[in-house]
């Protein structure tokens, strides 16, 4: 299902394609002067990147791992031995006078490999590091593409909610006139009245909505709800999609997480080498020189010490290594599964919701405001009550808030897929519209 891991520690890739995840980078929703700057995605990405403290927790995180494979590739310090003998005893070797000094330099020599394992183990630790950092900046991109796309929706609902209450503010005068003349019931004009306080009722939970979105968004970076009062990009109508579920799951061993896992099997295998290596025991040598005191010569020394592994071959150390280095492969394995399911999800929720939007915007939206133009006609005319209109204007509404979500949920799926696997399967099969 997954092939072979491909490195991905390349921090600049990761904003690439976010331009095409569905949205057109002209156009303004709201009623600001056009002089006031906008925020488009891209600045909120950034926004959010920059502000965001577990990524500067893990750019700390790296360069203690980096310290940590620089220290790896220390060798042991030599020692420095100093002994004093035949001193402080009784008759001639009373106080100094029959002293012996002898100075040694000692170095332990590592065998085994030791060393090359060790700075193994360590160099992977980095590796780790960095592929959790470019995990994380691929997470609060993606968060944050998910709250700007929510906020385009939010504006979208809140425009249908407003032009509902205007569409019923400008029948209302005409049913009044008709039951002032006795061409309309009392009955119409309270349930045409009733049917503007609920459309009030909506627009004020919209706008509500709207706020919470803005907020949300600017969360990302503790910023203010001001900082949101212009975004820029409009929500686009998407095609089929031009990338297959297979091709998306060949770029999966590009993620940052398996590379991680990847890392983690390597510094496990480095580990399990150490201690294996552990069985080598390490040879110590030493030279100096020893003065003697009765003919007050000086000889020099050599010393050699090797420790005999009989009561420790490190055999508890070997097999705990062994399995945490098979729990690592099971866990690699277990994250590729997780990522493939992730994807799958992600994809069929993209096409249901990319479909639903095509099938809302061909089939019933435009049948829908035809069928309300009209019935305003008629209204006018005398031929429709206006328990029909508002029927039909209603229904038109409830399309179209159906298709702002619909639409929030396949670009916010196809940001998803871009996550996992780099790639926007819908970014040029895109079509502006307004809902």
């Amino acid at each position: 299902m997954l092939r072979s891991h491909r490195s991905v520690f390349v921090l600049t890739t990761l904003l690439a394609g976010l331009g095409s995840i569905g949205l057109a980078t002209a156009g303004n929703h709201q009623t600001l002067s056009s002089s006031t700057p906008g925020l488009t995605l891209q600045d909120a990405v950034n926004k959010a990147l920059s502000a965001d403290p577990r990524l500067a927790a893990s750019g700390f995180n790296v360069q203690a791992r980096a310290g940590s494979a620089k220290q790896s590739k220390a060798f042991p310090n030599p020692e420095m031995v100093l002994e004093v003998e035949n001193f402080e005893g009784s008759g001639n070797f009373r106080g100094l006078n029959q002293a012996e000094v002898t100075g040694t330099l000692e170095q332990r020599i590592e065998l085994g490999g030791k060393r090359r394992h060790r700075i193994a183990a360590a160099l992977s630790g980095t590796d780790i590091a960095v592929a959790d950092q470019v995990s994380m900046r691929k997470q609060v991109t993606a968060r944050t593409t998910g709250d700007f796309l929510n906020l385009l929706g939010a504006e979208a609902r809140l425009r249908i909610a407003q032009d509902r209450v205007t569409q019923i503010n400008r029948l209302l005068p005409a049913l009044r006139r008709k039951a002032g003349a006795g061409a309309a019931s009392d009955v119409d004009l309270a349930r045409g009245q009733v049917t503007l306080e609920f459309a009030v009722i909506d627009r004020e939970r919209e706008a509500t909505n709207l706020q919470a979105a803005k907020s949300r968004l600017v969360s990302n970076w503790s910023g203010r709800p001001g900082e949101a009062a212009r975004i820029v990009g409009k929500l686009k109508q998407p095609a089929i999609p031009n990338t297959s579920l297979e091709a998306l799951a060949n770029e999966l061993p590009s993620h940052p997480v398996v590379a991680r896992w990847s890392a983690v099997k390597k510094q496990k295998q480095a580990d399990f080498e150490l201690e294996m290596a552990q069985r080598v025991p390490d040879l110590t040598l030493g030279a100096g020189a020893r003065q003697i005191r009765e003919t007050d010569d000086t000889a020099f020394l050599f010393s050699l010490s090797l420790p005999i592994p009989v009561w420790d071959r490190n055999r508890g150390a070997i097999e705990e290594a062994r399995h945490l280095l098979a729990r690592a492969d099971a866990e690699q394995r277990a994250a590729e599964q997780d990522l493939f399911r992730q994807l799958n999800d992600a994809y069929r929720f993209m096409t249901t919701s990319c479909g639903e939007a095509r099938r809302l915007q061909s089939r019933i939206i435009a049948s829908a405001g035809q069928t309300v133009s009209e019935l305003e006609k008629g209204y006018e005319q005398g031929r429709f009550g206006i328990l029909d209109l508002l029927d039909a204007s209603s229904t038109l509404a409830d399309a179209k808030r159906r298709q702002v979500d619909s639409l929030v949920r396949c670009h916010a799926s196809a940001a998803d897929i871009e996550y996992l696997t780099g790639i926007n399967p819908l970014q040029s099969n895109l079509q502006e519209v307004q809902p």
